[in-house]
C-alpha cells in the first residue's frame, strides 16, 4: 500500500494537470499587473515604458517622504482599528443571530448586508448629511425643536471616518462568522449545557476553538481593505487634512504633472502589510484538523438558546445597529434627492422630483446598468468558480508552489485601487490583446482586484470540512472532480454563496479601477456617480444611489429562488428534518461509509 496520504492521491492524471494549470495561470495573470506596478516603481522613465531607466532612487525617496509615511501610519491605524471593531460587533450578532431564539432573527438577518451594499463614499455622504456640525439633519432637526444644534458630535473627524467605515465593513465579518457558526458541529454545544456548563463557558471552551480560523480571517480581510479604502476617508477627512496612504497617491495623481512612479512606489507600502498578515493567518491555519467542524457523521444545528427577556435587548441593539446603517442613511439619501439644491434648514419647500427625472433622462444610464449586471453578476460566478479550484490547491493539497499562489492571489487586496489600476492600465497598454476599453477586461480587472477575497473566505470554509470526507471518497476511487462535486461543493454552499454576495456587491461599487479602464461602452452606474460628484452636482447622485442600492439588493435575493438555496446569512441548507441538516454530501458519505 502507498504511503502516501489520502490529500496527496488527489494530484495524479488529469486531476494533476487541472490542479496546476489553473492555480498556476490564474496567479501569472494575477502578478502581471503586480510586475508592471514593481517596473514604475523601480524606474524614473514615462509610464507607459518609453525610455525607462531602472534605478533605487525612486523606492529610496518614496519611502523616506514624511508625508507618505504619515498617511501609511494613518492607513494601518485605521484598518487595525476597524477590523477589531467590525469583529467584536459582528461575532455577538452573529451568534444572536444563529444560535439564539431572539425574535425577528430570519428578518434582521436578511437586512443585515444592507449596509454593505451601499458604497462606502456614498454611506460618508448619506452620514455628512446626518452629522454635518451646522447643516447636517441631526442640526437642522435640533433647532427645528428649539435647541441650539451644537455638540451633537463632527462627522468630518477621525472618529467619524472611523464610525462609518467600521459601520460599512461590519457585514463582511458578519458574513463569514455567521458561516462558521452554522457550520460548527451543534450536537457539541448541545452536549456541553447538558453537562451543566454555562452559556459563556460553552462559547469560550466548545464554539469559539471552533470558529477561531474565521475570526482570524475576519481581521486580516477587514484590516487590509480598511487600510487600503479611500472614499471614506478622503470625503470626511479632507475637512481637517486627514491623509490616508490611498487618499495621499490620489491627490499625487491629481496633480497636472502627475509622477507615476513615486504612486507605484507609495503603493508597494501596504503590499508588506499584506505579505504579513497573510504570513500570520497560514502559520495559524496549520493548526488544521483542530478545528474542524465538519466530518463524516451527520452535522446538525443546536437547539436555539433561550434568553429570556435578554433576547429583546439583543434584538433591540441589532435594530438599533440597522437603522444607524440602513435606514438612517437611506432616509438621508432620499430626502436629499427630492431636494434640487442642498439648504440649511428642515423645510419642505423646495422638493420635487427634478433629480429623479434627470436621472432617468440621461442616456448613459441603461448602458451602465447593463454593465453594472453583467460585472457583478457573471463576473462573480467566474471568479467564485476559480477562487474554488485555487483554494482546493491550497488547502487539500501538499503540492510544491501552493504557498506562493496564496501569496500572489492575495497582494492585489493590499495594493490601493488606483495605484493597481496603474500597473492594469500599463498591462493593458503593452499587450496585443484587445483588453482595454472592453468589457472583459474591466471584469479581469476587478478579478485580479478582489479575487485574493474569495480564496480567502473559501480557504476558511474548506479548512471547517474535516479531510475524512475527501479520504473516503479517494478510497473509494472517487475522481478529485466528483470529489469537489458532490462531497466538498454541497458543505461549502455557504461559504461560496456568501463569497459570491460579497464578491458582487464589491464589483458592483468598483470605481477607482474604472476611472483609469472605462470607455463609454464600459460606463457603469458607480462612474455616472463619480462624475456626477466631479462636477459638484451632490444632490444628483443620491437617485443614483439609491437606484444602485436597490438593484443590488433586488439581485441578491434573487439568489433565494435558486432550489435548495436560503440565503439568509448563516442559514444556507437544504432541507431539515429534526433540527437536521441533511444534504447530498452527507447522505454520499454515509453510503461510503
Amino acid at each position: 500500500m502507498s504511503d502516501r496520504s489520502p490529500r496527496t492521491m488527489l494530484l495524479g492524471g488529469a486531476d494533476r494537470i487541472a490542479l496546476y494549470a489553473i492555480p498556476f495561470s490564474v496567479t501569472a495573470v494575477v502578478f502581471i499587473p503586480i510586475l508592471f506596478l514593481l517596473i514604475t516603481a523601480f524606474s524614473d522613465g514615462s509610464f507607459k515604458g518609453a525610455d525607462t531607466n531602472f534605478t533605487l532612487s525612486t523606492m529610496i525617496a518614496a519611502y523616506g517622504d514624511p508625508k507618505l509615511l504619515k498617511a501609511l501610519t494613518n492607513s494601518l491605524l485605521m484598518g487595525v482599528e476597524v477590523s477589531l471593531l467590525s469583529t467584536l460587533i459582528a461575532i455577538p450578532m452573529a451568534w444572536v443571530l444563529v444560535r439564539a431564539d431572539v425574535p425577528f432573527r430570519r428578518q434582521f438577518t436578511r437586512f443585515m448586508t444592507l449596509a454593505f451594499y451601499m458604497s462606502p463614499l456614498f454611506l460618508a455622504i448619506a452620514w455628512a448629511a446626518i452629522g454635518a456640525p451646522r447643516s447636517g439633519l441631526l442640526s437642522q432637526t435640533a433647532r427645528a425643536l428649539g435647541f441650539s444644534g451644537q455638540n451633537l458630535g463632527n462627522i468630518y473627524s477621525y472618529g467619524g471616518i472611523i464610525f462609518v467605515t467600521t459601520i460599512h465593513f461590519v457585514p463582511i465579518s458578519f458574513l463569514l462568522i455567521s458561516s462558521a457558526f452554522t457550520a460548527a458541529a451543534g450536537e457539541m454545544d448541545d452536549a456541553s449545557q447538558m453537562s451543566r456548563a454555562g452559556l459563556v463557558r460553552t462559547f469560550r471552551s466548545i464554539t469559539l476553538p471552533l470558529i477561531t480560523p474565521t475570526i482570524v480571517s475576519s481581521l486580516l480581510q477587514v484590516g487590509v481593505f480598511a487600510s487600503e479604502q479611500f472614499a471614506v476617508p478622503y470625503f470626511l477627512g479632507i475637512q481637517f487634512n486627514f491623509q490616508t496612504l490611498p487618499t495621499q497617491i490620489y491627490i499625487d495623481l491629481s496633480l497636472s504633472d502627475p509622477d507615476y512612479n513615486r504612486a507605484a512606489a507609495g503603493g508597494t507600502m501596504l503590499l508588506w502589510f499584506s505579505a504579513v498578515g497573510i504570513y500570520l493567518f497560514r502559520r495559524y491555519m496549520k493548526m488544521g484538523d483542530r478545528y474542524a467542524a465538519m466530518a463524516g457523521k451527520s452535522a446538525r444545528m443546536p437547539r436555539p438558546v433561550e434568553l429570556g427577556l435578554w433576547k429583546w435587548v439583543a434584538a433591540g441593539i441589532i435594530a438599533f445597529y440597522l437603522f444607524l446603517s440602513v435606514v438612517a442613511p437611506i432616509l438621508a439619501l432620499l430626502w436629499g434627492s427630492l431636494r434640487r439644491f442642498p439648504t440649511p434648514e428642515l423645510t419642505l419647500d423646495g422638493m420635487s422630483f427634478y433629480n429623479w427625472t434627470a436621472m432617468f433622462n440621461n442616456p448613459q444610464m441603461v448602458t451602465a446598468i447593463k454593465n453594472t449586471l453583467v460585472l457583478a453578476g457573471l463576473g462573480g460566478i467566474c471568479t467564485v468558480v476559480v477562487c474554488l479550484f485555487i483554494s482546493f490547491f491550497i488547502v487539500r493539497t501538499k503540492a510544491k508552489g501552493r504557498v506562493v499562489v496564496d501569496y500572489v492571489i492575495a497582494f492585489p487586496v493590499a495594493v490601493p485601487s488606483i495605484v493597481l489600476g496603474l500597473g492594469v492600465l500599463a498591462f493593458y497598454f503593452s499587450t496585443p490583446l484587445p483588453l482595454y476599453g472592453t468589457l472583459f477586461g474591466l471584469g479581469l480587472a476587478y478579478a485580479m482586484r478582489y479575487m485574493g477575497y474569495g480564496v480567502r473566505s473559501i480557504n476558511a470554509g474548506l479548512q471547517q470540512v474535516h479531510s475524512e470526507l475527501t479520504e473516503a471518497a479517494y478510497m473509494s476511487r472517487a475522481s478529485g472532480a466528483k470529489v469537489i462535486r458532490d462531497i466538498q461543493f454541497p458543505l461549502l454552499r455557504p461559504t461560496l454563496a456568501n463569497t459570491w454576495v460579497v464578491l458582487f456587491v464589491k464589483y458592483a461599487q468598483e470605481v477607482n479601477l474604472t476611472v483609469l479602464l472605462y470607455t463609454q461602452a464600459t460606463v457603469t452606474m458607480p462612474l455616472i456617480i463619480f462624475n456626477q460628484l466631479d462636477s459638484a452636482l451632490l444632490n444628483a447622485v443620491y437617485p443614483v444611489t439609491l437606484l444602485l442600492i436597490g438593484v443590488t439588493f433586488l439581485c441578491i435575493e434573487s439568489i433565494r429562488l435558486i432550489p435548495g438555496y436560503n440565503t439568509e446569512m448563516g442559514h444556507v441548507t437544504k432541507r431539515r428534518r429534526r433540527g437536521t441538516t441533511a444534504t447530498p454530501a452527507l447522505k454520499k458519505e454515509k453510503a461510503i461509509g
